[in-house]
């Protein structure tokens, strides 16, 4: 079939021409999009999976030759037209899957102490939005002169003179101090995000990450529905505001690095040791950094769910390695009635049955050597002996009681101490009942069923908060 317009060769399935954009059959592309002049990259059918290749300036959907399935073009469309506009030839992709994504849910519900224990019952995923992010990589190289004083701890002889005239030999130690000069230098890449509504999320996860996971534009992939977002962030700002403190930092603890061993801030104990140094007043001077700036497209997850009324979400990296948690389900009653088992348990009388036994062997003890004393005829002893046997007689009779209040106190803390231990209980062994069953959370996810990945721990579901 050939254009009408401008008689380009074109498929059957082809509803705009890839020449010139003129719509197949009558149809018309819509008022607002321009007709692209980028060659998009290929991507996948959404329905088999099988690589397409996109013509340039096509718009609208594209059948697949395999399948048949109709695959919107405007959103990959979008993201060649903006990585040309800005200058953008490589990213992180969204590679994560679904299996993935759930399990960094229950990961993150697992760690919690203080959710409802019907959560992964009624909870429900709801929906699963897909960023493309603009964003930074600063590649740095950063140096800063420094500046600290360095002391060392000397001893001298002071002589003097005493009051009829002899002479005096006195040793005084003391810490002559000089300055010290160096230089600090570091260097590494950094990310940052480009767009102000993600900055706290793609700061947080992806500031640190490795330069060399950076994927070609040509193999980036991108799902046709994702969201492109905007720069509206300038180079500049960012940098000064995100890039060059984390740097300065990072120049500061190299430059203390040449401290180390000394004892710093110029501390000097009395009766110090001989020839130890100290150092004070560390100053970094103005940084010098060194930058080359890449623009990339960084992918961002947003997972959505719902328990009772209100919705919860987290923020997952595009590898599905690091996520940002935005509120949990708490259940309030559980601290108040783990606090009130304690109570319990604390308010059950210790059993005191020993320290009857305890005064029983020192009264025996005691009687032993009051016997002793009385063969020798002491009359003091023997009123001993006989408050001895009066002691007997008053134990006979309470330890068997005793014994009775201690056994029943002992089998009331044992309760007290069940009772909490199994009502502790009853959430872990919520998670790990769900873990075992493999059936995943009620939406959007329901289909995992069985798939053991959707259950699995993630180590690094909480994003480490040192930028250093």
């Amino acid at each position: 079939m050939f254009c009408s317009k401008c008689g380009q060769s074109m498929g059957d399935d082809v509803r705009f021409c890839p020449g010139c954009g003129a719509g197949v059959g009558g149809e018309q592309p819509a008022a607002s999009k321009t007709v692209s002049t980028v060659m998009a990259k290929n991507f996948r059918c959404n329905g088999c999976g099988e690589s397409l290749k996109i013509p340039q300036n096509a718009r609208g959907v594209m059948k697949c030759p395999s399948c048949k399935t109709e695959c919107l073009l405007d959103g990959i469309i979008k993201n060649a037209e903006m990585a040309a506009k800005e200058n953008i030839n490589s990213g992180i992709p969204l590679t994560a899957t679904a299996a993935i994504l759930h399990g960094q849910i229950i990961s993150i519900l697992s760690k919690s102490s203080q959710i409802p224990l019907d959560v992964f019952e009624k909870a429900e995923v709801i929906r699963e939005e897909r960023y493309c992010v603009p964003a930074y990589c600063f590649e740095y190289n950063g140096e800063a002169p420094f500046s600290y004083e360095e002391g060392k701890q000397e001893e001298r002889q002071k002589r003097g003179f005493t009051s009829d005239g002899g002479e005096t030999i006195t040793t005084i130690t003391e810490v002559k101090w000089h300055t010290e000069r160096g230089n600090a230098s570091v260097s590494g890449a950094l990310f940052v995000s480009g767009n102000k509504k993600m900055a706290p999320h793609i700061n947080k996860m992806y500031i640190k990450t490795d330069h060399n996971q950076l994927v070609d534009f040509e193999y980036l992939e991108f799902p046709p529905d994702v969201e492109t977002l905007d720069y509206d962030l300038p180079q500049l700002s960012v940098f000064n505001e995100q890039v060059k403190p984390v740097v300065d930092k990072q120049l500061e603890k190299e430059g203390l690095k040449s401290l180390e061993g000394t004892q710093f801030e110029g501390y000097i104990p009395r009766g110090g040791q001989y020839g130890v140094t100290y150092t004070r007043d560390f100053k970094l001077s103005g940084s010098r950094i060194q930058k080359e700036v890449t623009r990339v497209f960084l992918g961002l997850y947003h997972i959505v769910y719902k328990y009772g009324n209100q919705e919860y979400s987290i923020w997952v990296s595009g590898d599905g390695k690091k996520v940002i948690n935005e509120g949990l389900p708490v259940d309030p009653q559980r601290d108040v009635i783990i606090e009130e088992k304690r109570k319990t348990l604390n308010a059950v009388p210790a059993n005191n049955t020993g320290k009857f036994i305890t005064g029983l062997v020192l009264s025996i003890i005691a009687a032993g050597i009051s016997i002793f004393i009385a063969i020798n005829g002491t009359m003091g002893a023997w009123v001993a002996f006989g408050i001895f046997v009066g002691l007997s007689v008053l134990f006979g009779f309470l330890i068997p009681s005793a014994k009775r209040k201690g056994k029943a106190r002992d089998e009331d803390r044992a309760k007290a101490k069940k009772e909490l231990e199994d009502f502790e209980a009853l959430l872990p062994a919520a998670v790990q009942k769900f873990k075992d069953q493999k059936k995943p959370l009620r939406g959007i996810y329901e289909k995992l069923t069985g798939n053991a990945e959707a259950f699995k721990a993630n180590s690094n579901s909480d994003v480490d908060d040192d930028d250093e």
